[in-house]
């Protein structure tokens, strides 16, 4: 850039530093207005409220399936709350003129399987009194907690876009509990 500017413009060698001077105030005036007054990126935002909901869920979770506490609507409050959080976040969004790209369809996806989970979880929990059965299998057991802390990497993941999840202990989990009922049933 120094160059450029002493080739194209007529002045003597004194004048550079004025014209370095100019050229830092430009880069200073740029950056304080990307900074401030450009949109941020929205996905950030869903992303975190999509990590909240994660997290909310392996946490009720892990108190009824994982530690056994008897069934209560109020173990999942917190999941109530980063839906609607989610819900708030994500609605309204305007897409994009040309349509959704992947990554949209993604966080689309994503958030109405979050407001599904929150129903199964939430709303069809102990409507009627009803208890859920304690499994003395170590398979449902094992799947239960790698279910939890496959909640956990995949909120990870929402807070950290390089971040990918590990799907093969949930997978290996599976596994064990399909040979386990077999073994159970044989």
């Amino acid at each position: 850039l120094i160059y450029i500017v002493a080739v194209s413009l007529q002045a003597e060698p004194g004048d550079l530093p004025s014209f370095l001077a100019g050229w830092w105030l430009a880069v200073l005036i740029s950056t304080v207005t990307a900074l401030v007054l450009l949109p941020h990126n929205r996905r950030s935002d869903v992303r975190a409220a999509l990590a909240d909901v994660f997290r909310a869920t392996a946490r009720g979770t892990e108190s009824v399936w994982v530690k056994g506490e008897p069934p209560d609507p109020s173990a999942f409050t917190a999941l109530s709350d980063a839906v609607k959080k989610l819900n708030e976040t994500y609605g309204g969004q305007p897409y994009r003129t040309f349509g959704l790209t992947r990554r949209d369809q993604s966080l689309t996806l994503l958030v109405a399987m979050a407001n599904d989970l929150r129903t199964v979880l939430v709303d069809t929990l102990n409507p009627r009194g009803v208890t859920l059965p304690t499994h003395t299998l170590p398979a449902v057991q094992r799947l239960a907690g790698t279910l939890v802390s496959s909640l956990d990497d995949l909120a990870d993941a929402m807070g950290d876009p390089r971040h990918l999840p590990d799907v093969g202990a949930l997978d290996a989990a599976r596994v064990a509990l399909v040979d386990s009922l077999s073994e159970w049933v044989v």
